[in-house]
């Protein structure tokens, strides 16, 4: 009788490393998961994160021609406020600066509408930066509360 008790509490024990043994493998598995999601959204983050610096600098780079344009546009505003007080010599030269103003306000126009592009870009790059850190911190708390 002693005997089969201690063959009893063996199977047991048995039973019991199994179903840890199991229970082990099974968190492996989700530990790995949980990892390779973590760092499939770690890298959507640092590429989300590299797309907004290069949005960022384009409209840097874009104020900077706006800028310059409005300086360009001023100088050619006021040389053919010149160019009309004097109409005989005004003439030829009045309409090419009228074109070539035309022409400067029609880029300035452009650079302008690709700067509201690229800061509404930005403002959705930021919101999936902001999504993409929510999945990372909800990874990480997963991956913590598998581990556990």
């Amino acid at each position: 009788l002693e005997r089969e008790a201690a063959l009893q509490r063996f199977r047991e024990a048995l039973d019991e490393r199994d179903r840890n043994a199991v229970a082990i493998s099974e968190l492996a598995r989700q530990t790995e998961r949980a990892e390779l999601e973590a760092e499939t959204v770690r890298a959507r983050r640092d590429e989300t994160a590299e797309a907004e610096q290069r949005a960022h600098l384009r409209a840097q780079r874009d104020a900077a021609e706006l800028r310059s344009m409005r300086g360009e546009l001023s100088v050619l505003a006021r040389a053919l406020e010149r160019q009309t007080a004097s109409r005989e010599e005004a003439g030829a030269e009045s309409a090419r600066l009228r074109r070539h103003l035309g022409a400067r306000q029609a880029a300035a126009h452009e650079v302008v509408l690709r700067g509201a592009g690229a800061d509404a870009q930005d403002h959705a790059l930021r919101g999936e930066v902001d999504l993409l850190q929510r999945e990372l911190n909800e990874a990480r708390v997963s991956l913590e509360a598998s581990l556990r």
